[in-house]
């Protein structure tokens, strides 16, 4: 790929033959596809509308393949369906109420998810008893409002958006066969089985309009865990393990997300004003951008932690995560006018609530990725509203600047969640208020206890630092065991002499024995250097903390100096026998 510089940070991907896509954020991924460490960028490709949709495999900035589709796909994702050497992925496609599975860009396998059929619920007896056709529209369009289009039968759906020339051949013609339900697939998402890793088998997380189900691209079964929910899903992001713990995070177009766990089926809910545009999902906390230009961030138990507001609309949002820097931002691609009044693209990227860097675009950007792209690993891949594909890459020595800077940040709203009073808490309370004085007693005891040692400590370490200032020591060992001579000299630096110092050898009774374990040292002359001798010897064999000897200097109270001497290996077992032998 032909490279530009354009700035500090990025480099900028030539491309001489324009690429020109139509696609939507959900419908793009970059994949290994063939298991050779080079990833492709996989896009499905809507074009103008005259024709079926296509998706086109980019190796670089060169097309290799292309796969035809019959329907429009709602979305595309990698999953892993083995622990294969060759760690060649699947391309899952959905379309309607299937997932097409493709591998090296051959079909591989299909998943269909069966309609159910409605029995003895309302909407089956206004088919039931009702005798005209217009009289069941209007019927189903109350119903419609009571309980919701996307909880009616697919006949029924069907025949609230015909027009009204063929609503009577319709109703004749669905009068008396049964009601079916058809479960679209909105969304898709990947989630690891049992191991955190690129390779590692994947699961496929469904969200259809009413539930949540996850698929096991091993076997491809559906899998136990199940989640209602009520809206049509519009974003879903998972994180975790599916053998160990895993969080969903789904967006409705409503305006409502929900948190699922592995072991909480009910999930927590918050609602927000206004349509959600993108969401991103981390391991404590997620990101939810909404059409009115506000990027809120919640904790896993939907807490509102920051809400920023951005310099204009916001149109794509994606996660960058940058392996060699271990950080990770959010990029936000919104839409700004000039004073021409002429619309161009603006690309945030946010470090927690802060703006760390900008990037200026001609035109507005649509879609957005950022991953590894061929052999590099930081590529972002932009499309923007003229179609025209953008790609850029980080260079190796980009540094960001993450200094916390004022940022415009929406008012967040007063009412703190309150935690419940339970027993525990209670009787806590009422504890702490009957022996109010005995616990300020007890802390400030610990506290004055605390202060004692510090200051002990701290006089000792400016004992010890005075001490190496006048005091020099050094020892030799003499023999060739199991008896040893420890001779010990003591150096006086200072001016003045020194009185009363004492020498003290410490060890252990079990592996030595020592002749003179203490010696008073007579006055120790400026400049002048003694030392002090005692005899030890070996009793058994022992490890090397064992073996070692303390030396301490003190004068009278104070210690001085202190230090050890490790003695060396003998074996008197091994020496009394080639004794013996000689």
């Amino acid at each position: 790929m032909p490279y530009v510089v354009r700035n500090s940070m990025w480099i900028d991907v030539d491309i001489n033959s324009p690429i020109n896509l139509q696609t939507y954020n959900c419908c793009m991924t970059l994949t290994d596809v063939h298991g050779d460490n080079d990833n492709k960028f996989v896009v499905v490709d809507f074009g103008s509308g005259s024709s079926s949709p296509q998706i086109k495999i980019f190796k670089g900035l060169k097309q290799t393949h292309i796969i035809h589709l019959n329907e429009k796909p709602s979305a595309i994702v990698t999953v892993y369906t083995d622990n294969s050497d060759q760690h060649i992925p699947c391309i899952a496609v959905v379309i309607k109420n299937e997932i097409y599975f493709y591998r090296n860009c051959k079909p591989y396998h299909k998943y269909s998810i069966h309609s159910t059929t409605l029995k003895d619920t309302e909407e089956c007896k206004l088919w039931q008893e009702t005798e005209g056709a217009f009289d069941l529209l209007k019927h189903l369009q109350v119903l419609s409002s009571t309980i919701g289009f996307v909880n009616l039968s697919t006949t029924s759906q069907q025949m609230l958006c015909l027009n009204e020339c063929y609503i009577e051949e319709y109703f004749l013609k669905h009068k008396k066969n049964k009601l079916m339900k058809q479960h679209t697939i909105t969304c898709v998402t990947e989630l690891k089985r049992n191991l955190a890793d690129v390779h590692g088998v994947s699961c496929l997380v469904i969200a259809t309009t009413d539930k949540i189900s996850i698929l096991d691209t091993e076997s491809f079964k559906i899998l136990p865990d199940k989640y209602e929910l009520q809206g049509e899903t519009a974003y879903m992001c998972a994180i975790g393990l599916y053998n160990v713990d895993y969080k969903i995070l789904v967006a409705t177009r409503t305006g409502r997300l929900y948190i699922f766990s592995k072991s909480s089926t009910s999930g927590y809910k918050v609602e927000v004003t206004h349509a959600i545009v993108a969401v991103i999902l981390r391991i404590d906390k997620f990101i939810c951008c909404t059409i009115d230009g506000l990027l809120q961030c919640y904790t896993l138990k939907c807490v509102s932690l920051w809400n920023v507001k951005l310099p204009g609309d916001p149109t794509c949002m994606t996660n960058m995560y940058v392996k060699s820097m271990s950080l990770e931002f959010t990029i936000v691609s919104c839409i700004t006018s000039n004073v021409d009044g002429l619309t161009k693209g603006l690309i945030l990227m946010f470090s927690g609530s802060t703006i760390v860097h900008k990037i200026l675009m001609p035109d507005p950007v649509t879609c957005i990725m950022f991953g590894k792209f061929g052999q590099e690993e930081n590529a972002l891949i932009m499309i923007s509203s003229k179609s025209k594909v953008d790609i850029k890459l980080l260079k190796r020595t980009a540094t960001f600047d993450l200094c916390a800077r004022p940022t415009l940040t929406a008012p967040t709203p007063g009412n703190l969640s309150i935690p419940k009073r339970s027993n525990v808490f209670i009787e806590q309370t009422l504890r702490e208020r009957e022996h109010c004085n005995e616990m300020h007693v007890r802390t400030q005891q610990t506290w004055q206890t605390l202060q004692i040692i510090v200051l002990n400590e701290r006089i000792n370490s400016i004992k010890q630092k005075i001490t190496n200032q006048f005091l020099h020591t050094s020892a030799q060992l003499l023999g060739l065991g199991p008896r040893f001579k420890i001779r010990f000299f003591l150096k006086n630096l200072s001016k003045e002499p020194l009185i009363g110092i004492n020498v003290a050898f410490l060890y252990n009774a079990q592996y030595h024995t020592i002749e003179s374990p203490s010696c008073s040292m007579p006055i120790i002359v400026p400049d002048k250097e003694i030392y002090c001798e005692t005899f030890v010897t070996f009793c058994t064999y022992g490890g090397s903390d064992e073996r070692a000897i303390d030396i301490v200097v003190s004068q009278r109270a104070n210690i001085l100096y202190r230090a050890k001497v490790n003695m060396p290996v003998y074996n008197i077992q091994t020496n009394i026998e080639e004794s013996n032998k000689t």
